[in-house]
């Protein structure tokens, strides 16, 4: 991985000066396309670079199927992949408030440096993430959805789920542990303090779909559909197709609507025991 995004990362920043002229290396100018279009082909490298090819690569070298190593070599049930999208939905709320509690937790006063800087680093990328996503043409709107939605979903996923949990099972044989765990490593690999509950929450989410599905298809869809959202909403909303700030959508969620989220979400998770295949969740 390492090896991979080094690699892909320098080539995708040449491409960048070569047709832009912008070295991203230390500045990233805010409000220029060229700039912004550039730091578009650096983000598409660094995915590939760092989850997509050395996972791809990796099931190369050790196995004598891609397809098989990774189970992606059947289609999902249409039925759970129906299930885990009102999974997805109904915990959406439930998102936004771990968001909310994660943006008002502070360290202990010997780390408040660290805590500056974590937040400084935090409204950097934030400013830079809305700068890349606000865009009224299509054309970009849909080199952000492959950028920001359909790379993450399939890399990460082949990453953490197909081959860290079944790495982690060789010598963890409870799988909400290997699950909690991998999750962990899931949302701290993103770097973002502010933004590690939800994303642990949504690692969690993703673990238990694959461990109830078996079936890869399942996370890498609910991942693609929850980045893919953010993405087409910052579009509609710079489009002037939605008048709703992406910011405050799901803000001032009624209470009872999280216990009716609750309520079916329970159910949900109940449906898929139920379903839950016999057979085993990793093979060689």
């Amino acid at each position: 991985m390492l090896l991979f995004a080094i690699a892909f990362s320098g080539v995708s920043m040449v491409i960048s000066i070569v047709i832009y002229g912008k070295d991203l290396s230390t500045t990233f100018q805010i409000g220029d396309p060229n700039s912004h279009a550039a730091m578009r082909i650096i983000q598409t490298g660094s995915h590939l670079g760092l989850f997509l090819v050395p996972a791809l690569f990796y099931a190369y070298l050790t196995s004598s199927s891609i397809h098989n190593y990774y189970q992606i070599n059947k289609k999902p049930d249409i039925q759970q992949l129906i299930m885990a999208l009102f999974l997805l939905i109904l915990s959406l709320p439930f998102i936004g408030i771990l968001y909310e509690w994660n943006m008002k937790m502070v360290l202990p006063d010997f780390l408040k440096s660290v805590e500056n800087w974590m937040i400084e680093s935090e409204k950097n990328a934030k400013e830079v993430t809305e700068a890349l996503l606000s865009t009224d043409r299509f054309g970009t709107f849909f080199f952000n959805l492959f950028t920001f939605a359909i790379l993450p979903a399939i890399g990460e996923e082949l990453v953490f789920r197909g081959f860290l949990m079944k790495a982690f099972a060789k010598k963890i044989r409870n799988i909400h542990l290997n699950i909690f765990l991998v999750s962990l490593l899931f949302s701290a690999l993103h770097l973002q303090f502010f933004g590690f509950l939800p994303r642990l929450f949504l690692g969690i989410l993703l673990g238990y779909l694959y461990f109830w599905s078996k079936n890869l298809w399942i996370p890498i869809f609910i991942h693609f559909l929850n980045n893919g959202l953010t993405v087409t909403v910052y579009y509609l909303f710079n489009a002037q197709l939605i008048h709703s700030n992406p910011d405050t959508i799901g803000s001032n969620t009624p209470y009872y609507i999280y216990l009716i989220n609750l309520l079916a979400i329970v159910g949900i998770v109940f449906w898929f025991t139920k379903k839950q295949s016999s057979r085993a969740l990793f093979t060689d």
